[in-house]
């Protein structure tokens, strides 16, 4: 790993995290464009020729990375319910807000599919506000955190008294990882966090080690494969999410990865709720554009085109799903008894 300073920016060079080769091609050269006050700098995914994993390299160093993590990142913005009856009702007529339901209610099952004892104990990786931790509380089993941002760990143990260790799984100390490990979860989730990984290969190793015999590992992450990105390339201005997004998975690699870290896959789900199709996020954005007006027309204009691009979008996403190109998935595995 060679560190190297342009622009004041501290970039890193790496090897393919999935088998080691420094042996790659240019797959997309992009800047962040999901934010412009970050610094700037055109990044440059690169392609595994070995294993096709794609990756970004250079990299911004740890010490860098947290200021492309701004204050608007949505991950890190709680949603406060309100309970006033206008805010409550127009809720009701928003498909965004029916969607954020019925997510919640799908990693749920999910987890209770490969789940079955009357007491679970669930650690999640990268719980960014805590909503699913929350919502792994109320059914009555032990959850259990490890998120990067102060700010929301804090908020996660005083909100929802959820026990939630501020740290990187990458950076975990002799000591956390010996505790974790006598702990033994019954399953490790990662929604919408292994991408940002800077050790992907490293974490699913401890992970191994943090389950239960027969324990059950559950990540969601984009869809290196997806279609959207290339029906959408000449409006989408931001198609990967450089430089917060380090990986892109495919079936193919995240199961080596899966293979070599001592998980057998079981179950991938290639159509999910848990992220906005690029259509719809570009479709909003566009609207936006076309009606600025704080009028009470404009209002509602925006209101029923954001309600159709919602459903436009997952509608595109489930047809893609069928041939295994949507913009997401999600992959289950289970911990394998002996590595080879």
């Amino acid at each position: 790993m060679g560190l190297t300073i342009n622009n004041n920016v501290d970039l890193e060079h790496v090897n393919c995290n999935l088998c080691g080769s420094n042996d790659y091609v240019i797959f997309l050269e992009q800047e962040d464009n999901r934010y412009p006050e970050t610094p700037r700098y055109r990044f440059r995914l690169v392609k595994c020729k070995k294993c096709k994993l794609i990756y970004l390299n250079p990299r911004p160093s740890l010490r860098l990375i947290g200021r492309y993590y701004t204050d608007n990142y949505s991950v890190y913005k709680r949603i406060n319910d309100s309970s006033k009856d206008v805010v409550r009702y127009i809720n009701y007529l928003d498909l965004s807000y029916w969607r954020r339901k019925m997510l919640q209610r799908e990693k749920l099952s999910i987890v209770r599919r490969f789940c079955h004892n009357q007491e679970v104990r669930l650690l999640e990786i990268g719980p960014g506000g805590g909503s699913f931790l929350k919502s792994i509380k109320g059914i009555g089993w032990e959850a259990t955190g490890v998120e990067i941002s102060s700010d929301m760990c804090n908020h996660i143990k005083n909100t929802y008294n959820i026990e939630c260790l501020n740290k990187d799984i990458n950076s975990l100390n002799d000591y956390e990882i010996k505790q974790f490990a006598n702990d033994k979860f019954d399953i490790v989730v990662f929604w919408s966090s292994f991408e940002h990984l800077y050790d992907p290969k490293g974490a699913l190793v401890l992970c191994r080690n943090f389950v239960k015999d027969n324990g059950k590992l559950v990540i969601f992450v984009p869809n290196a494969d997806n279609l959207e990105e290339r029906f959408l390339k000449k409006i989408d201005k931001n198609p990967v999410d450089v430089p917060r997004h380090l990986y892109h998975f495919n079936k193919s690699t995240i199961n080596k990865l899966f293979d070599i870290t001592g998980f057998k896959p079981v179950k991938m789900f290639n159509f999910t709720l848990i992220e906005h199709s690029r259509f719809k996020v570009n479709m909003n954005r566009l609207i936006s554009d076309a009606f600025k007006s704080k009028s009470n027309v404009s209002k509602i204009i925006r209101f029923i085109l954001y309600n159709l691009s919602t459903l436009i979008g997952d509608a595109l996403s489930f047809i893609l799903s069928v041939f295994k190109r949507s913009h997401s998935i999600i992959i289950v595995g289970e911990k394998k008894k002996v590595i080879f």
